[in-house]
């Protein structure tokens, strides 16, 4: 069985629930969307690309010291990547269930020759977030997705 990485926060935080919509295909009420979030989004997604396609690290990277350059790869690969049906995918060996979601983007520590997969969380806070010991679920949620 695949599952995104939705439906199994899903799944944690209300098994009936999680029923209910995978096998008796009855839709919880949804939440609406956050177009603002997904179009900084987007806009990353953008920004990085210019810089993919230069080659160049972006200057974000030279303010924090990082030596990193925006993975380049195959423009369709890249595609797939970022959609959430391709994407990545992980099967466990104990459960048979397929966990599967999209990456927002890849970029290369050229220090240590690895690539860094990114997931952009356009969200605001003006206070520093300990996510480990946060009580809220949504970051528990962050965590999982990492």
């Amino acid at each position: 069985m695949d599952i995104s990485r939705t439906a199994w926060d899903s799944f944690l935080k209300c098994k009936r629930c999680f029923y209910l919509e995978r096998k008796l295909k009855i839709k919880a009420i949804g939440m609406p969307g956050h177009p603002i979030n997904s179009r900084v989004d987007a806009l990353l997604k953008v920004e990085f690309d210019i810089y993919r396609e230069k080659q160049l690290p972006h200057p974000i990277f030279k303010k924090y010291n990082l030596n990193f350059v925006p993975f380049k790869l195959d423009e369709q690969k890249l595609k797939d990547f970022r959609n959430n049906r391709k994407g990545v995918r992980a099967k466990s060996t104990k459960t048979n269930f397929t966990i599967f979601g999209s990456i927002d983007d890849l970029w290369f520590n050229k220090d240590t020759n690895e690539v860094v997969i990114l997931d952009y969380k356009a969200t605001s806070n003006k206070n520093e977030i300990n996510y480990v010991n946060s009580k809220m679920s949504y970051h528990k949620s962050y965590l999982r997705q990492l």
